[in-house]
């Protein structure tokens, strides 16, 4: 497993955030600087340690190595509770350019119907700028509405929001507009593999591969850019039966394996 975990690149990741570690290896792990409090924070979450969600705050917070703050976002959305939310909306305002739009692009990733608001708030200060676009498909990942780039009546969507907040379930997350489940997940991913064999195209950039890695701890065979042949086809209907084979609850949040909490 130590060989396994010194061929990772956490700054680099992927589709996930690595192997897990042996819970003694996790123990014995030294954080040195930025990116070892990074790796450590990492591995004690993958066992379901989310008390250590404080640290990786100020790790966000203090960071001066970008590429260290980049992974440490994304890994706080995958692992953020609702209430986790405010906290990283209430950096933008501090954050340069490059890392709001970490936060926009991986603002989805949290699931949370919660960072919607914040999102339509941000559309204020960056209505003029390219970002604008980035932050309407954000929030299209969560509340679907049909975005397919251009300007928007920001006064009609805020409506259509409030009633699809109205809507909620109370403390359940949400993907797509509906209630969060690796199960609709796991059909996209066949549906779009399938198309790309079919039209004998690569594979498609899409959600399903790292949500579906970081959801359940293994990785997904396929990723975008990749030829798609007999033999992927089946690997992924061998991974899907094996995400599958796990218990979920439609609503819950999870990082590898472990509800959020």
């Amino acid at each position: 497993m130590r060989e396994k975990m010194s061929r990772f690149d956490i700054l680099h990741p992927g589709v996930w955030f690595g192997p897990e570690s042996e819970i003694q290896e996790n123990i014995l792990l030294n954080p040195v600087g930025e990116l070892g409090e990074l790796q450590f924070v990492c591995e004690c979450l993958k066992h379901g340690d989310f008390s250590v969600r404080t640290r990786l705050q100020e790790l966000i917070i203090s960071c001066g190595d970008t590429l260290v703050r980049k992974q440490a976002i994304r890994l706080y959305c995958y692992t953020a509770r609702h209430q986790d939310v405010a906290f990283l909306c209430g950096l933008l305002e501090k954050l340069d350019y490059d890392d709001v739009l970490t936060i926009v692009v991986t603002a989805p990733d949290t699931i949370s119907p919660e960072v919607v608001p914040y999102l339509f708030a941000l559309l204020d200060g960056y209505a003029d700028e390219s970002i604008s676009q980035d932050i309407l498909s954000a929030i299209n990942r969560i509340f679907p509405w049909g975005y397919v780039g251009g300007e928007v009546d920001l006064t009609e969507l805020s409506k259509k929001f409030s009633g699809f907040a109205k809507s909620l379930v109370k403390g359940a997350y949400y993907y797509d507009g509906a209630l969060v489940h690796p199960g609709a997940l796991c059909k996209a991913l066949i549906e779009a593999v399938a198309q790309s064999r079919h039209s004998k195209r690569k594979f498609p950039l899409a959600n399903a591969p790292t949500l579906l890695s970081v959801w359940s701890g293994e990785k997904c065979p396929v990723f975008y850019g990749q030829d798609v042949d007999d033999r992927c086809v089946q690997d992924v209907l061998n991974y899907v039966n094996r995400i599958a084979s796990l218990q979920w609850e439609a609503g819950k949040k999870y990082f590898y394996r472990n509800n959020v909490e």
